[in-house]
């Protein structure tokens, strides 16, 4: 028996290796914001606005590698801008002596993967590829939750990661973001419909703890017509963020009552918002959510007292995420002690990337991980249970 323990670890590691040369071998040369690269198909940029688009003019564009190279029979049908556009053959790895370590996991939509990595010194340690995908979450026991974009579901993985543990169906619904409480109640924040991706059709779908279809779904088409993210506090209710149906409105909501909920709650400030970049609970049981006022930033953190008769006040901190200009930042998590958090930054001026901040003290990035192709979602284990 240790004999054939001793040839399964040696092989692990052969196949870590193999895996990670390989995977460095995939990564372009030049990652830097505006590079040009060998056209394959289609070409695509990320706008002062911080979505993606695709052109076939613009001098500065990048490439998108052919967006259906995951095929199926569901992600050729959703709209390219949420679908894969790189194909990753590599299988999936992780470390057996990194399980059960803090750690950090970076959703890469540019290259399919999820990117696993040690808190302590941010080695690289693991990786899922084969995937489609945008958010992430954890759970208190270290299950991570993949909002598989391109394909419509959503993937729950245990450690050591290598296999999925339960597979949820959303229907018709993209999934963009996705959160879990502390009972293991599932919300996924929809960005659309398959069916009608240009209208009015964001929406958040509720699991019970175990099952793959949705028990609910709640919408509303006019402040949330394109959802965006979601998180649970510690009682179970959820706040989320989304687009307003009328131009530039960046909206918060409360949806409480999970497998019963019936509305959204729109929360209402003074404080101006121009952007949607990630919604958490922190240690205080505070809203901190990402803004920004102007085109090429800074970010900041703003930070809200639970909100009273629908209003959320005005923010009671603001971070300011030094070093963070021009960038287009989509989510952060925070870490255990909820002192640090890092964020998933799709383009910054030195490529796409993932810094650690502290919390609540503004001021520049204190650690950072590069080289993604394009980092949109970020969870952290042990995670954050307020």
């Amino acid at each position: 028996m240790k004999k054939l323990m001793i040839i399964s670890f040696a092989l692990t590691l052969v196949l870590s290796a193999v895996a990670m040369a390989q995977y460095a071998a995939q990564q372009p040369d030049n990652r830097k914001s505006g590079a040009s690269m060998k056209a394959d198909s289609i070409t695509g940029k990320i706008g002062d606005d911080g979505k993606m688009f695709v052109s076939d003019k613009d001098s500065t564009s990048w490439t998108i590698t052919n967006p259906d190279a995951v095929q199926g029979p569901i992600n050729n049908g959703v709209p390219a801008l949420f679908r894969s556009n790189y194909s990753v053959t590599t299988p999936s790895f992780m470390d057996p002596d990194a399980v059960g370590k803090p750690l950090i996991f970076i959703a890469d939509a540019g290259l399919n993967v999820v990117d696993i990595f040690l808190q302590s010194d941010r080695k690289m340690v693991g990786q899922i590829t084969g995937l489609s995908l945008e958010g992430l979450a954890t759970d208190a026991a270290r299950n991570l939750y993949i909002a598989n974009t391109g394909y419509m579901n959503i993937l729950i993985y245990a450690p050591p990661y290598l296999t999925v543990k339960l597979t949820l169906g959303d229907g018709d619904n993209i999934p963009r973001a996705v959160a879990v409480s502390r009972n293991g109640l599932v919300a996924v924040a929809n960005v659309c419909t398959l069916s009608n991706c240009t209208g009015n059709t964001g929406s958040v779908s509720f699991f019970a703890k175990g099952s793959t279809t949705a028990c609910t779904t709640v919408a509303d088409a006019t402040n949330f017509a394109h959802m965006e993210n979601a998180t649970f506090d510690g009682a179970g209710a959820l706040y989320v963020e989304g687009e307003g149906s009328t131009p530039q409105t960046w909206n918060i909501g409360k949806i409480v009552g999970g497998c019963n909920a019936k509305k959204i709650e729109l929360l209402k400030t003074p404080n101006l918002r121009r952007w949607i970049g990630g919604i958490q609970i922190d240690n205080a049981h505070r809203i901190a959510v990402i803004n920004k006022i102007t085109a090429n930033g800074p970010f900041y953190i703003d930070t809200y007292n639970p909100p009273k008769n629908g209003s959320l006040g005005r923010p009671v901190s603001i971070t300011t995420l030094r070093g963070s200009n021009a960038s287009s930042i989509e989510n952060f998590a925070f870490l255990r002690s909820g002192l640090d958090f890092y964020d998933a930054d799709t383009q910054n001026g030195s490529g796409s990337r993932s810094d650690e901040f502290k919390y609540p003290t503004s001021g520049r990035p204190i650690n950072t991980i590069s080289g993604f192709g394009l980092a949109w979602g970020v969870a952290v284990t042990p995670t954050l249970l307020p």
